[in-house]
């Protein structure tokens, strides 16, 4: 029965498609467009400078630490479970374990390439399984991949493009029937970022007509997951990442509807290029309802609907309903998935649209309008495609540019001179509180006092920083009764992070000299410099130190 039923679908399916020779000539077109496209973001992954995110060198140094013998830990001996992408530390630490002399980040830039091509690879089959246009797929394929923000984000250095890549992977396993291998990828991208979880309804929806298929994906889910969440457990004494809980105190008390209002903001920026710059609201509106209409579209036209075409539109709407209840903090390597899993819902959707337009316009006696529907749609789908990735309104900036002309990305020269710094004056016993443990921590060789929590759980006890202490909801202030609690020996921070606390603290004038100041290339969140403070040597017999204010 099974069987018969199967084959039922791969027939109907068959019947949807073009003409086998069509789809061949169209095959034949994809791949040298296809290796164009990779060949091209290759070498821009290869030749690039390497400026990871700051944020990418917490992972580093847990791989360094690794490596180096003294365990999957941030602070040496103290086991801590900060990172939220285990499965991208271990395969940077076995890169650096094969490539010893490559310095970790640059490991990690050059090694997105690889992910990155992934990514566009399993953009495509989707796409030309969904639409049965390999032309069509390979095109918009190559258009995402030599989008310039998009190789900006992957020679950031994080697990974005590893995650995005297994995620689309794992949604053409789950709409192709390969159970297993549905469950596998499933669990490889939760151990990559904890939003892989929601590929669980993906995995409901799409095999929930077969019981063993359903039973089989979630059992090899959940032995690819089920090492990790022990050996966790057992090594740090909980399979959730510190970063988590600190970020739902919250770290960033943000309010409500913030995450969701910028996601719509920084999507809609996408998608519209520059283009009606300042007509915020109307742009959104319509790339809401555009994306609607296309999901919608896939899920009426049955031919598209039979290829599980609206898989995309549940992952899309899926993420806005975790951003919106959430209510996180976006950060820019954030948006591949989203920008991506959006992209498969608009050229997915308008062939869709095109479809039913065509029936429509044949109902209504319009043959000459019917003929053009279906290839207007494909047309549009591209035009808008190229439009957004390869220039956009006035927009023609080259992933180099981006990254050097970014304040928020050069910062990091600043931390690691200000490391390196520190590590001639102090000794690896002693102890620096910072706001921003990246770079200042992965060149560090003291211990590190994060004090938004993500490494530190003695920190939890003071987030969120009270608001009289920051600057705003999004900055990570660094709390002046934290830094009285830990009495670190030295502390490193830009002035954003601590104009209302700690810089206008008397506690802290009295008890903290400022010794170096570290001048960034480019102002950042209105900072120029980062700040180096030294405790002060104990007062003399006979005196004492004030500890309040």
């Amino acid at each position: 029965m099974r069987r018969a039923t199967l084959q039922a679908e791969k027939q109907s399916l068959k019947a949807a498609a073009e003409p086998a020779g069509t789809f061949r000539r169209g095959a034949f077109i994809a791949l040298p467009i296809l290796i164009a496209a990779i060949a091209w973001s290759s070498y821009v992954h290869l030749t690039a400078p390497v400026i990871p995110y700051d944020d990418a060198f917490i992972t580093y140094r847990y791989v360094d630490n690794l490596t180096s013998g003294k365990g999957l830990v941030y602070n040496t001996g103290q086991r801590v479970f900060g990172s939220t992408t285990p499965l991208y530390l271990l395969i940077l630490a076995v890169l650096k374990m094969v490539f010893s002399s490559v310095p970790i980040p640059e490991l990690a830039v050059r090694f997105n390439l690889i992910s990155y091509a992934c990514s566009g690879i399993a953009f495509y089959l989707l796409l030309r399984r969904f639409t049965a246009r390999p032309w069509y797929a390979a095109f918009a394929a190559a258009a995402i991949m030599l989008e310039p923000e998009l190789l900006a984000t992957s020679l950031g250095g994080m697990e974005s493009f590893l995650f995005t890549g297994l995620l689309l992977m794992a949604v053409l396993a789950g709409v192709s029937k390969r159970p297993l291998a549905l469950g596998v990828l499933t669990g490889l991208t939760c151990l990559t970022r904890p939003e892989g979880m929601l590929l669980i309804p993906i995995i409901i929806a799409t095999q929930f007509r077969s019981k063993k298929d359903l039973l089989l994906s979630a059992a090899a889910l959940l032995v690819t997951v089920l090492p990790w969440v022990l050996f966790a457990w057992m090594y740090y004494g909980s399979p959730i990442p510190l970063s988590l809980v600190a970020k739902s105190k919250p770290l960033y008390p943000l309010l409500p509807g913030t995450a969701l209002s910028h996601y719509i903001y920084r999507s809609e920026e996408w998608f519209f290029a520059g283009f009606l710059g300042g007509l915020h609201q109307l742009r959104s509106l319509l790339m809401l309802n555009t994306l609607l209409i296309a999901t919608v579209a896939s899920l009426v036209y049955e031919p598209y609907r039979k290829r599980n075409a609206w898989i995309p539109g549940m992952l899309f709407w899926g993420y806005m309903l975790l951003y919106g209840v959430g209510n996180p903090l976006i950060f820019d390597w954030y948006w591949p998935l989203v920008l991506l899993s959006g992209g498969l819902v608009l050229l997915t959707g308008l062939p869709a649209s095109g479809y039913l337009l065509e029936r429509l316009l044949k109902r209504n006696e319009r043959p000459a309008l019917a003929r053009w529907a279906v290839p207007a749609s494909f047309i549009l789908g591209l035009g808008i495609i190229a439009f957004v990735c390869l220039g956009g309104y006035g927009r023609s900036k080259s992933p180099t540019s981006i990254i050097t002309d970014d304040p928020v990305r050069i910062r990091i020269f600043a931390y690691r001179k200000a490391a390196e710094k520190l590590n001639a004056i102090a000794s690896p016993d002693e102890t620096i509180a910072t706001p921003e443990i990246g770079t200042l921590g992965f060149y560090s060789k003291s211990r590190i006092l994060d004090s938004c929590g993500l490494v530190s759980p003695e920190a939890l006890e003071f987030i969120p920083v009270p608001k009289e202490q920051r600057v705003n909801r999004t900055a990570g202030a660094i709390s002046t009764d934290f830094v009285m609690h830990t009495k670190p020996d030295y502390v490193v921070t830009m002035p954003f992070f601590a104009l209302r606390s700690l810089l206008s603290s008397k506690w802290f004038a009295s008890n903290y000299d400022l010794i170096d100041e570290i001048p960034l290339q480019k102002i950042c969140w209105g900072s120029k410099k980062v700040l180096i403070f030294k405790k002060k040597a104990p007062k003399k017999s006979g005196q004492t130190i004030k500890t309040e204010e």
